[in-house]
């Protein structure tokens, strides 16, 4: 059974309270890694310590591969989810002027929310600007 894709926002919790430590780098061109840890404050069922991470590689001045991982510690095994197994999202991002860039995303790689019926892609594009 699918169901809708507005119901399965709700399985991936927000990080509610969190701590995060970063360390960019210029070895190899610039890289950088990112490690958190979080306690939802979604549903009272599984209410538990989460860990996360992220990182972003610049292969040239346009252009970026970025990676991430929830590790789903405190996933609900009454939903729709593979327990413990995590979500993990990468993608590539272009940056084809100064203000605007597109990004390509390739979204819950291990298919753990099984109501979405396997994993995503995603487009997006960027406007940034400051004033």
């Amino acid at each position: 059974m699918k169901v809708p894709v507005s119901s399965c926002l709700s399985l991936i919790k927000s990080k509610g309270l969190y701590a995060v430590a970063s360390k960019n780098t210029s070895f190899l061109g610039g890289l950088g890694i990112h490690l958190g840890i979080n306690w939802s404050l979604e549903n009272s069922d599984t209410k538990s310590i989460d860990l996360f991470g992220g990182c972003h590689k610049w292969i040239n001045p346009e252009l970026l591969i970025l990676a991430e991982l929830d590790m789903g510690l405190d996933d609900n095994p009454n939903q729709t989810l593979v327990v413990n197994q995590g979500f993990f999202n990468c993608g590539i991002r272009w940056n084809f002027s100064n203000h605007i860039f597109i990004e390509f995303d390739w979204k819950n790689i291990f298919e753990n929310n099984k109501a979405l019926s396997g994993s995503s892609r995603e487009i997006k594009m960027y406007y940034l600007t400051h004033f």
